[in-house]
């Protein structure tokens, strides 16, 4: 569900360069972030997925938060934190 929603906003034209008025994270930020909540368990190929549709929407891999955090500094998990890299590299 979560990724035809992101699906269907990002083809609706979202943008992933948006940020949080709080922290001032993007939509890659809380995609890479795992909440460890029992409600999130068994959601990593979602994760990934998402982190991959952002990619090919341009999401910036890069971008910092307020805190100078990049979504790699999100990760809390090294499959998600692996994702990211390889999506930096040229």
């Amino acid at each position: 569900m979560r990724l035809t929603v992101s699906r269907q906003l990002l083809l609706l034209g979202a943008r992933t360069d948006c940020r949080l008025r709080t922290g001032g994270s993007t939509p890659l930020h809380l995609a890479a972030q795992s909440t460890g909540a029992a409600g999130t368990a068994g959601t990593l190929d979602l994760q990934l997925e998402i982190i991959g549709l952002f990619r090919q929407h341009g999401a910036d891999f890069t971008a910092v938060d307020g805190a100078g955090r990049t979504p790699h500094d999100w990760a809390r998990n090294e499959r998600v934190s692996e994702a990211l890299m390889a999506s930096q590299a040229p």
